[in-house]
């Protein structure tokens, strides 16, 4: 089916049976009927800004929608399809990936220039805290809810593991190869996937390698 030009992320909200998805060129939002594969509408708004990533809590009905070049999040409400808010991020922060804990009802979105995970309360759709990776480039974030546990995949093999109730790092789990990019989890079997990128790339010291 046909969306908007180039998407880039897709989310699905189990409840309502939408599919959301994020294209990143024409900064636009598509809504497809996950019955009939139809598109629905498609979302525009000026807090648009290369939209990269895309999640949805399907208990509360809101869509987040990271905003690569806009250092923001928009926040959707699904019942209307619109853009009801904004939440702004350190400026130049590169935002690329974004999870949710439905059951808490908090944000995890990776911020790879400032390597921190950003911790948002849905609740009032504000920043609670910066939590800084333990190496560097964060992107694929995936949450399993049960253990209120967030695994952030990061450039140059390793995973960062955050305790959700008190936002501190747990011990790293490093791999052997390349970048770690997408990620995604499942709650009934508490496995966590994760895409690896590029050839394998293990340097020294984080002060070393900055970009």
């Amino acid at each position: 089916m046909a969306v908007g030009t180039a998407p880039l992320e897709i989310a699905v909200n189990y409840n309502t049976k939408k599919v959301y998805v994020a294209n990143g060129v024409d900064d636009t939002v598509s809504v497809i009927d996950g019955l009939t594969d139809a598109v629905l509408t498609t979302i525009s708004d000026v807090s648009f800004n290369v939209p990269q990533a895309i999640a949805v809590n399907s208990t509360t009905n809101r869509i987040y929608a990271v905003n690569n070049w806009g250092d923001s999040v928009s926040v959707i409400n699904g019942a209307t399809d619109s853009v009801i808010g904004t939440i702004f991020l350190d400026a130049g922060s590169d935002a690329d990936g974004i999870g949710i804990n439905e059951t808490t009802n908090m944000i995890y979105v990776s911020e790879v220039n400032d390597d921190v995970v950003t911790v948002i309360n849905g609740a009032t759709d504000s920043v609670v805290t910066e939590v800084s990776v333990s190496y560097w480039d964060p992107h694929g974030i995936a949450v399993i809810e049960s253990a209120n546990k967030i695994y952030v995949a990061q450039d140059y093999a390793y995973i960062d593991v955050i305790n959700g109730a008190t936002n501190i790092l747990l011990p790293e789990i490093s791999y052997q190869f390349g970048f770690g990019w997408g990620a995604d989890a499942n709650e009934r079997t508490g496995k966590v996937y994760f895409i690896e990128t590029g050839p394998p790339r293990r340097f020294g010291s984080r002060q070393q390698h900055r970009h």
